[in-house]
């Protein structure tokens, strides 16, 4: 680690012929501290690990101006299987390996960090250097193939069958060589997941959002060792059959009232299953009101016993459901009742406030669904406001309103199975 008054060093390797971190190679380094004409002191020096790296390089002394690396090439590809299986002709001159060793010299400041990444094969390297103030390090990180849309027909003679998806792929793992040195020899392309979501959907068919994502978040954890974790989010947009006289097994249109959403995460032992719904709009015309609340001096608005309450709902459920070792939940009766059940709380409860309404729409659905511990609601207080018809001579018996986009209350809570803890993010947006 830098100081005030010294710098720090440190350097990963990379083996471009083999496509890997180049683990074993011996380091040393030396420094200067009277400028260039100045003789070079050795300092010692360590090997890079398994991954490559090698950050236990002995700090320069007070006073250095200039670092040299040099790095024992020979040695390591002489220990290397992958390097002599080479032809012949491509050894130069007939040596083992063209430059034996690398030297890498630079200067240096006082309080600054210096990583030096190589770029190694047996007939040529290159180098470059980063400096920062403090050293830096590779945090959480993932990636993948968002929003692939696939539509899939199930055919029942003259009936058919449509599931319309959104599905979105995340990995993580071991990734840090792609980040660090552009190595990709641990990345999967995020077109084959793409690939991967069509060719499941021929091959196990779309029985529901939650199932299709499981058969996916398995394939991608188990076929690649360096994925640890897997993220599935799917939309699924609902469309309804249309009757009609003679033909109507293949027509349909689509409904508009909500999108089903569904989140699977596993990393090779444990699943977590978050499913929901957003944009579901709802509206009861009376059977709300507001008052009661604080008032300071800046409060207008009136006290209501009559109110118009409606949002657009926005929730998240858990299942307890985390491993195959237990019964799999039946996932479309689920979110059909969830779905019922949040819409008769929300109809059946006398409003004192959204608030209210949202604990009881979660409460009901924890005690009436035994296969969830969690659900968590964000939902838009839609505000409708009585028009003032006096100046026309009319009187307004809660009959006409203006409906307000913005700005809106926002209520938000989680609603929990005693002795359970929250597990859904708060923002939903997130999820």
């Amino acid at each position: 680690m830098s100081t005030d008054t010294t710098a720090s060093v440190s350097t990963h390797i990379l083996d471009t012929s083999a496509g890997r971190p180049a683990a074993g190679v011996a380091v040393r380094l030396a420094a200067r501290t009277a400028g260039r004409t100045a003789d070079w002191t050795a300092l010692g020096g360590s090997a890079t690990d398994a991954d490559g790296r090698c950050g236990d390089l002995p700090a320069p002394p007070v006073g250095t101006t200039h670092v040299r690396l040099d790095f024992a090439v020979e040695a390591y590809f002489e220990e290397v299987e992958a390097y002599f299986e080479e032809s012949a002709e491509n050894r130069a001159g007939g040596a083992a390996v063209f430059f034996p060793e690398v030297t890498v010299t630079f200067a240096v400041v006082p309080g600054e960090h210096y990583h030096v990444p190589l770029l190694l094969s047996p007939f040529g390297y290159s180098v470059y250097r980063g400096a920062s103030s403090m050293p830096t390090i590779l945090g959480p990180n993932q990636y993948g193939k968002a929003e692939n849309r696939v539509v899939r027909i199930t055919r029942d003679g003259a009936t058919h069958h449509i599931k319309d998806l959104n599905v979105s792929v995340a990995l993580s793992g071991d990734m840090d060589e792609v980040h660090y040195s552009g190595s990709n020899a641990n990345v999967l392309p995020t077109d084959t997941m793409k690939n991967t979501v069509y060719a499941f959907a021929k091959e196990y068919g779309i029985e529901s959002a939650e199932q299709f994502g499981i058969h996916l978040a398995r394939h991608f954890v188990t076929s690649q060792e360096p994925i640890r974790r897997a993220r599935i989010r799917v939309e699924e947009y609902a469309w309804e059959r249309v009757e009609a006289a003679g033909e109507g097994g293949h027509s349909f249109v689509r409904k508009g009232q909500e999108t089903r959403l569904t989140q699977l995460t596993y990393d090779g032992e444990r699943w977590e299953v978050i499913s929901g719904l957003k944009d579901l709009t709802v509206l009861n015309s009376t059977g709300s009101e507001f008052r009661g609340y604080v008032k300071d001096a800046y409060t207008t608005l009136e006290e209501t016993r009559d109110r118009v309450l409606a949002t657009s709902v926005s929730g998240r459920w858990r299942f307890n459901w985390t491993g195959d070792d237990q019964p799999t939940p039946d996932w479309e009766r689920s979110y059909t009742q969830v779905r019922k059940h949040l819409l008769q709380a929300f109809a059946e409860t006398r409003s004192l406030s959204l608030q209210q309404t949202m604990y009881e729409m979660g409460a009901r659905i924890i005690d009436r669904r035994d296969e969830i511990d969690e659900v968590r609601f964000s939902l838009p207080n839609s505000h409708h406001f009585l028009v003032d018809l006096e100046p026309f001579g009319l009187r307004n018996d809660n009959e006409v309103y203006v409906a307000a986009d913005r700005p809106y209350g926002l209520i938000e809570a989680t609603v929990l199975r005693d002795g359970r803890e929250a597990r859904i993010p708060a923002d939903l947006n997130n999820l």
